[in-house]
């Protein structure tokens, strides 16, 4: 019976590895990134080890061996991500450059670059936006203004005291817009920036707080009678019906009659001390003392009158009927004795018969009631005839007249018949034939007889007769819609109104008479036609941008600067200045170590025997040797594999190592510092 070598020892072949057993033996399976080495043991194969196979997929980046793998180290800007390295958008991780004030953040190559605008700096490594402190850099704000930076700008405030006033600063008048702290009994008094308080006369205090004098507790002998203390004063107090004399210490009689009558209805009688009231005659005083009512003497024996009595205010008078009239004494009625007095009692026409009695008749248009004295109107228009009217007939005191409907007017010589009215009179001899309705002569049909256009004359213009219009100046045609222009539009422009033209993008000008050049001429170039240039001497190209002189600088520039446009030199990557006069030290962060010069983008370049992100590794010079014998190594393939999809295979990939016989083969090791 052969025993099972697995499971007398769980570790027999490492930590990397697993045990089959086999006839009489065992063999052990190595996991991925393990080797089975010559103790039988899988061992880590440290896959950096193998640079010619270049695991990390390039020389410069950094592989660090892991138990049955590696990792990959990358420079600052990159990550390790699908087997190489990958640029990192900085710009969606970062604001350094502080975006949400306008600046731009620009992503490069294993970093990023900021491009600020007016209020911000860039910082020396061109990946961060700071604020420019405009009031620290001489920002002037007029006096008495007070500069204060804002983020990306400044503001102009004003000291206490003042307040702006578009661009200035001006006092701020505390006292009449009430936002000073005096006492509510002090006096304001405003300066500029700034205002006092000042307690009157009365109160004692700083302004701020004001208290009153008593000024009856401190001179008692003030007054007379009574002395009252008031804010700021104090007053003399004298008994009802009394008030104070001129030097405000004696107390003098109030004749209340002065003021409003002492509100009394009539009269108002004054007495020392006091007064009341009283009425006039036909008059009584009510209960409240002030009041005057009337008294009604027709309640007493009807006020004496034979017929009827009519009570007036603070009097009554004596009235009889119509065929009577008031007598000598005033209140006996007597029969009227002729149509001399009061018309005989008649309503209009009196008259005295032979029997000498009163007769009473009425004037046309009137008939006489059945009393014999009084007279009825005649209604003409409920007569059969209507009053001859031809439409509407109104009845009026003692006579009538005739009206027309709506639409209709009456005419001017007659007083019966009516006329249709139109709207506005028909024009050019039209004939209004019925209400707002013209017949009209040829050639005017519009509304009212006008002359009708169609399309309506434009611009203006008047239509004369049927489809004729009369133009205004600038405008032609049958409906007034064509434009003029004098001259007339140049280098193909349309006349779009009086004497303007709509020009192409080539011409520009009142009459499309001048050319244009987009983009501009430069340098001096004029343009001759459309989108042609003429340079001056030295410039040369479709717009004049190409220079056919060098350029000179004064002084010259330095460390092979060359010389552009505008007295200005442009530098190498090494050197800057006015004149490329200044060498440009670059910074990297982290600095460069080992003697390593920093170069852009944050890279360092570094001398021989240093290598890594910051020349930071000390490399060391390699020995070849040759190992005669064959062996074997572990190489990765790629494999396929069937996993089911449903009632389908579907067929997937993965990689794998199997064992290679190689031959002998160039192996370099690191002599050890």
């Amino acid at each position: 019976m052969h025993s099972d070598e697995c499971s007398l020892d769980d570790g027999i072949c490492g930590d990397g590895g697993s045990c089959r057993n086999l006839e009489g033996t065992f063999a052990c399976v190595c996991d991925d990134g393990y080797a089975l080495a010559h103790s039988g043991l899988c061992e880590d194969v440290n896959e950096c080890d193998f640079p010619e196979y270049e695991p990390c997929g390039n020389s410069d980046i950094e592989c660090f061996n892991t138990p049955g793998s590696y990792t990959c180290k990358c420079g600052p800007g990159y990550v390790w991500s699908n087997a190489h390295c990958q640029d990192v958008d900085e710009c969606q991780f970062s604001d350094d450059c502080q975006r949400l004030f306008g600046n731009l953040c620009v992503n490069n190559v294993g970093s990023f670059t900021c491009s600020c605008r007016k209020g911000f700096t860039l910082s020396p490594t061109q990946n961060a936006c700071f604020d420019v402190d405009e009031c620290e850099d001489g920002a002037i704000c007029a006096t008495p203004g007070v500069c204060k930076n804002t983020i990306g700008n400044y503001t102009c405030g004003c000291k206490d005291g003042f307040i702006r006033d578009g661009d200035l600063c001006v006092d701020d008048d505390e006292c009449l817009l009430q936002t000073h702290n005096c006492d509510v009994e002090a006096t304001c008094t405003n300066t500029i920036g700034s205002y006092t308080c000042g307690c009157p006369s009365g109160f004692v205090g700083d302004g701020f707080s004001c208290q009153d004098i008593d000024e009856c507790e401190e001179s008692p002998e003030l007054c007379q009678r009574e002395c009252e203390n008031i804010p700021g004063s104090f007053r003399c107090a004298c008994p009802l019906g009394y008030h104070a004399h001129e030097n405000d210490t004696d107390c003098v009689d109030y004749d209340e009659c002065l003021n409003s009558n002492g509100d009394c209805d009539q009269q108002c009688e004054n007495y020392e001390g006091g007064y009341y009231c009283t009425c006039d005659y036909g008059f009584v005083l009510h209960v409240d003392d002030v009041s005057c009512i009337d008294v009604d003497e027709c309640n007493v024996q009807n006020g004496g009158c034979s017929h009827d009595c009519v009570n007036q205010p603070g009097n009554y008078t004596c009235s009889c009927p119509e065929t009577m009239v008031i007598g000598e004494d005033g209140v006996t009625c007597e029969e009227i004795p002729s149509c001399q007095v009061k018309n005989g009692g008649c309503d209009q026409i009196c008259e005295v018969n032979q029997d000498e009695k009163i007769l009473c008749s009425c004037n046309s248009g009137w008939t006489l009631n059945k009393d014999g004295r009084q007279c009825d109107d005649v209604d003409e228009c409920s007569l059969a005839s209507g009053g001859n009217c031809e439409q509407i007939c109104v009845n009026t005191p003692g006579s009538w007249t005739c009206e027309c409907g709506e639409g209709y007017r009456r005419r001017h010589d007659s007083l019966y018949t009516c006329q249709p009215v139109c709207r506005d009179d028909c024009l050019n001899n039209g004939i209004c034939v019925a209400p707002n309705k013209c017949f009209c002569p040829l050639g005017y049909p519009g509304p009212d007889c006008t002359a009708l256009c169609n399309p309506p004359c434009a611009h203006g213009g008047t239509c004369k007769r049927f489809n004729l219009c009369l133009c205004p100046d600038g405008w032609s045609g049958p409906d007034c819609r064509q434009a003029r222009c004098l001259p007339e539009c140049a280098n193909g422009g349309r006349c779009v109104a009086p004497n303007k033209c709509e020009c192409s993008h080539l011409f520009t000008g009142s009459f499309c008479q001048h050319p244009v050049c987009k983009p501009s001429c430069q340098n001096g170039g004029t343009c001759f036609g459309a989108n042609k240039c003429v340079c001056t001497e030295g410039w040369v190209g479709a717009r004049c941008q190409i220079r056919t002189l060098p350029y000179t600088c004064d002084p010259p520039c330095q460390n092979k600067g060359q010389c552009v446009s505008g007295n200005r030199c442009k530098c190498t990557d090494t050197f800057t200045g006015g004149r490329c006069e200044t060498e440009f030290v670059r910074k990297c962060r982290p600095p460069c170590r080992n003697g390593g010069k920093c170069l852009q983008r944050n890279q360092c370049q570094c001398p021989e025997g240093t290598q890594g992100f910051r020349c930071q590794i000390i490399t060391c010079p390699r020995v070849a040797v040759r190992i005669p014998s064959h062996r074997f190594i572990r190489r990765g393939y790629r494999e396929s594999y069937l996993v089911p999809c449903g009632q389908n295979l579907c067929t997937r990939w993965r990689i794998n190592q199997r064992r290679t016989r190689v031959r002998s083969h160039k192996i370099e090791y690191r002599i050890q510092c």
